[in-house]
């Protein structure tokens, strides 16, 4: 099952483009973080480090990518 060309990540109005790269044959590669839902919470560096701190990210996706919670994005 696949999403339409239209219901993709990168007509997403929750979805940020950040970077591409030209991958020749298969064309140019988009792709950026999901805001759908807060950035996810994680612990950096080691945990045993006294300087471990949290921090969160958002999920990477491409622009061909696609979810079930797709919204149209604002013109």
């Amino acid at each position: 099952m696949s999403a339409s060309d239209k219901d993709r990540c990168s007509t997403c109005r929750f979805w940020m483009e950040t970077d591409s790269i030209d991958m020749e044959e298969e064309g140019v590669l988009i792709w950026g973080y999901c805001h759908r839902y807060p950035p996810r919470a994680f612990m950096t560096g080691d945990p045993t480090d006294d300087y471990d701190l949290p921090t969160g990210e958002w999920p990477v996706t491409t622009d061909r990518d696609w979810c079930g919670e797709w919204v149209e994005g604002i013109a």
